[in-house]
Order: C-alpha cells, then structure tokens, then sequence
C-alpha cells in the first residue's frame, strides 16, 4: 500500500472518528445510537469515494458489509443489543438490505458492464468501429454520425447502458 493511499484511510479513519464525536460534543444534535452509525458508514463512504484509498466497487461492498453487520437484525451482538435498547423499531432485516442490492436495474447495470468488459477485452468494439466507420471517412462531422448511427444500432439489440460503455 503506497503512501498516499495510507494517508487516505488515516483521513478517512479521522473523519469517522470526528462524526461520531461531534454530534455528542457539540449538543446540537440528538441523534439515535443507529443515526450515529448511519451517519458514520455515510460520511465514511462519501470520503472512500472522493479520496478513493480503495477502489470505488470495494467502497460499495464495504459499505454493504457495514449497513448488514452494523445496523440489520444480523449485527455484531454488542451493537444489535445496543440498538434494541435504544431504538427497537429501526432494527432492519438483513434480507431487505440485501434484496436492495439485487435491484433489477442493478443488475442490467452489472450485464451491460460485463458485456462492454468483454467486447473490449477481446477487441471487438476495435473491429466493430474499424468496420462500421469505415463508411463515414476521417472527417469529425461524420466520423460523429458514424458513431450515433452505430450506437442507436446497438441500441436496438442491447441495453443502452451496455451499448454507451462499449462505445466509450
């Protein structure tokens, strides 16, 4: 791990560190023991994100990790036993955080990607654009038809969102 990434986690570390306290410090807040992890895992997540320590997808897995270990029914048990005391209604099933994750729309997400992985690990969108803008010359004007025409072809057969990644 190089010396900038370590640097990152140490702020981030930091910031966790901070809301947690702040909110208890200053008064201003009255916060539920479960809003002051939520509040912790957010800003944690907003700061992995923009300092980027880790890689963004490991970012949203911990962040998975922490709302099911933290804040479900499937807590560690000394923070479950303190959410039950302090807030029994906002005790959230493990299945219902999980199932969030498993959006449909998540999903054709994760396809599309995967396609465009593909076609670009194996070189097919270099063949395809050799092929298909061929026709359209070297000019930009029509080298920009070309690719809208080959994209709205795409689009016809495969999820937009596949179509965009593969033509970037």
């Amino acid at each position: 791990m190089n010396k900038k990434s370590l640097l990152s986690i140490l702020i981030v570390v930091a910031l966790c560190f901070l809301a947690w306290h702040v909110p208890a410090w200053t008064g201003a807040f009255d916060l539920t023991f479960p809003q002051q992890i939520l509040l912790v895992i957010f800003v944690g997540a907003a700061f992995l994100w923009i300092l980027e320590p880790i890689p963004v997808y490991g970012t949203s897995l911990l962040l998975m990790a922490a709302i099911v270990f933290l804040l479900s029914d499937s807590a560690f048990g000394p923070v479950k036993d303190a959410i039950l005391e302090s807030d029994k209604d906002h005790l959230l099933k493990y299945k219902s955080v999980l199932a969030s994750f498993s959006a449909p729309v998540l999903i054709l997400f994760l396809g599309g990607f995967c396609l465009a992985s593909g076609a670009t690990k194996y070189k097919l969108d270099l063949n395809l654009a050799r092929i298909l803008l061929k026709p359209f010359g070297t000019q930009p004007k029509y080298v920009m038809l070309g690719m809208m025409s080959v994209t709205a072809l795409f689009s016809m057969f495969m999820s937009n969102t596949a179509t965009t990644v593969m033509m970037l």
